[in-house]
């Protein structure tokens, strides 16, 4: 979602997403595609802040992106 409101409305607005699931590790991520990994992941990305339920889950999504 962030993807499609950043290209809707470009720098206007704040995106901060608060991921309410456990985030698993990047290799729990290699079961989808790298095409579909990638477009999750750089959406992600184009927030300006992301906050996670713990500090292990923020944690895996760097180690994610990574």
């Amino acid at each position: 979602m962030p993807h499609f409101l950043r290209e809707l409305l470009g720098d206007r607005v704040q995106i901060q997403p608060f991921i309410h699931i456990l985030w698993p590790g990047p290799d729990a991520w290699r079961v989808l595609p790298g095409q579909m990994r990638k477009f999750i992941l750089t959406s992600l990305l184009k927030t300006n802040r992301i906050s996670f339920q713990t500090k292990k889950d923020a944690f895996n999504f760097v180690q994610t992106c990574r």
